[in-house]
């Protein structure tokens, strides 16, 4: 009987855990003209580790990227290939499927094996597929920076950097 209760509990913890998984990592680039201007940020992008595939989109200057799996992602590596192929950063966004996943506004939230900080969310708890906009000058030209940098001042435990994001969904 012991043991029954045990796998009970057990089994009712992990069903109320929470999850969360990458998904697409979705740019905007700025100053793309021609099909070379985008296959060159393309290019830059491939070179990442983290990067399965990019697919870019010329008529609206975004592209697409598909991620590698059980590797770690550094999203700032993503807009410095952009500057690196000549181009600015307009946006780049997150996509994560989330289960039970709870968010406080300005608090450090661990999703996926990295640390975000939610600004303005517009709820408390994470579940479905979700685009999360990263803030800030490396991710957002610096007029839509702006207002969100006051803001970006906390940090997590053990001196972790987080991501600042907001949810665009």
């Amino acid at each position: 009987m012991p043991k029954q209760i045990i796998v009970l509990f057990l089994s009712l913890i992990l069903s109320i855990s929470s999850y969360a998984q990458v998904g697409r990592i979705f740019i905007g680039v700025n100053g793309l003209t021609c099909s070379q201007c985008s296959r060159t940020v393309e290019l830059e992008i491939r070179k990442l580790p983290f990067v399965k595939d990019v697919r870019m989109a010329l008529e609206n200057t975004e592209g697409e990227l598909t991620l590698n799996t059980n590797t770690g992602i550094d999203y700032a590596k993503i807009a410095k290939a952009i500057a690196d192929a000549g181009f600015s950063v307009r946006f780049v966004d997150v996509e994560y499927s989330c289960t039970n996943t709870n968010i406080t506004e300005g608090k450090c939230t661990d999703m996926a094996g990295a640390s975000f900080v939610f600004l303005k969310p517009k709820t408390t708890s994470l579940n479905g597929t979700y685009r999360l906009q990263l803030l800030g000058s490396t991710f957002q030209p610096k007029k839509e920076a702006k207002p969100w940098l006051s803001a970006m001042k906390v940090t997590c435990p053990n001196n972790v950097k987080p991501w600042f994001v907001t949810i665009r969904k």
